[in-house]
């Protein structure tokens, strides 16, 4: 009888588990990134018995949830599916904070076998803000893309588009490459805003 109470006092904790899981999940839908980091966050605190559902979630329509399960289960360890659905929003999406926060995950991860699929879907990203950050993250994962990513980025630096070109040498500071980067930055770095304080910033590295 003690074997049997038991073995029901852990299949309830499992079931548990798994409903909480399912009600997090729920809670990723239209979520905004700093709940979808919260809420991921949660989410692998419940172990390997969430599993099942944050896979699951992957599939979902919502990318917020998608992205939420990724990255879930990045922090259990379990790479090879997040990796793939986050590869997958950053070609798919139409959404580009989403693709950007997508990129930002396998970089914080260190994931350098997304380098090589990344780098491929470069002539398909066509937001210039995304761009520079698809070639940002695909130095920073393979050394192998630095030079490429690089002499891109420098190109942006002639955009008309101040945005562009602001990203473009934030980018190039982020890879130390100062020299570039700096004429630009200084150009903003007398701006009363955020743009200027991040250039003040790159400019004092």
């Amino acid at each position: 009888l003690a074997t049997i109470a038991m073995f029901l006092g852990l299949a309830g904790s499992v079931f548990a588990q798994t409903d909480e899981a399912g009600q997090l999940i729920a809670k990723l839908d239209g979520a905004d990134v700093r709940q979808v980091w919260e809420t991921s966050n949660a989410l692998a605190d419940l172990g390997e018995d969430a599993l099942p559902a944050l896979e699951k979630g992957l599939g979902a329509s919502p990318e917020s949830v998608r992205l939420g399960c990724a990255r879930a289960l990045l922090l259990q360890g379990e790479e090879d599916k997040a990796v793939e659905a986050l590869i997958a929003m950053v070609r798919d999406t139409r959404d580009e904070p989403t693709r950007r926060n997508a990129l930002d995950l396998l970089v914080s991860n260190e994931i350098s076998e997304a380098a090589e699929p990344l780098w491929e879907l470069n002539p398909k990203i066509l937001d210039p803000e995304s761009r520079v950050r698809l070639l940002l993250t695909c130095s920073q994962l393979g050394s192998e893309y630095m030079n490429a990513s690089r002499k891109q980025l420098k190109a942006m630096l002639r955009s008309q588009d101040d945005t562009t070109r602001f990203e473009a040498a934030v980018a190039l500071a982020e890879i130390k490459d100062y020299e570039s980067a700096n004429a630009v930055l200084e150009k903003f770095a007398d701006e009363p805003t955020e743009r200027g304080r991040r250039a003040r910033l790159y400019r004092e590295m």
